[in-house]
């Protein structure tokens, strides 16, 4: 399993290949989410058809962050939302990012024995600890750092998402892809409503 773009390479002498990789892309576009990982393979589709297509495809994983929420608007919203409160002066756009950048390093040090296994909301909350003063969010208290760090269990869906989610739902087993953690993808699917 893996992410099927349009820029993969298939030698030109793999007919079979071509034909395989020629369906994958009609179902992505037929399912009308481009960014989706079709996870099982069409194996034993015969035609190109929509209808050979819905019925060569049983179930389709995609990623949360980015794909089916919009993670950098909801933090920048919910930044703003304190800063209201707070008052406080941040670029929430440049906020958002760094706090996203601090992923990949974190993880990083769980994949290479640095840190022990630890979850999405403690790796978050770790990045979040590194960018306090930088940011100037030294004054706030533990409680306000802890629901701020709660904002990835708040995240906004993208306009086309539940409706599309639904529609696929109706024809297709769907499961998320993703890093998160149980109760910040419960949490994110029952704030965001999604299916």
């Amino acid at each position: 399993m893996r992410h099927l773009y349009a820029k993969d390479k298939i030698p030109a002498y793999d007919s079979e290949a071509t034909s395989q990789f020629a369906l994958r892309r009609k179902a992505i576009r037929f399912v009308g989410l481009s960014s989706l990982v079709i996870a099982s393979p069409l194996l034993g589709a015969e035609t190109d058809s929509p209808s050979s297509l819905r019925t060569s495809i049983r179930a389709l994983l995609f990623d949360v962050f980015g794909t089916v929420v919009d993670w950098r608007a909801s933090i920048i919203r919910e930044g703003r939302l304190l800063a209201q409160q707070k008052n406080l002066k941040v670029d929430w756009g440049e906020f958002a990012d760094s706090w996203r950048a601090g992923y990949g390093p974190a993880m990083n040090r769980v994949r290479s024995g640095e840190l022990p296994w630890t979850d999405i909301d403690d790796l978050h909350r770790m990045i979040l600890d590194e960018l306090i003063v930088e940011f100037g969010l030294d004054g706030l208290s533990e409680a306000e750092l802890d629901y701020f760090n709660r904002a990835w269990h708040r995240l906004s869906p993208w306009p086309d998402t539940v409706g599309g989610l639904n529609r696929l739902k109706s024809q297709f087993v769907i499961a998320t892809l993703s890093n998160g953690n149980v109760s910040l993808l419960t949490n994110m699917a029952k704030h965001a409503g999604l299916p």
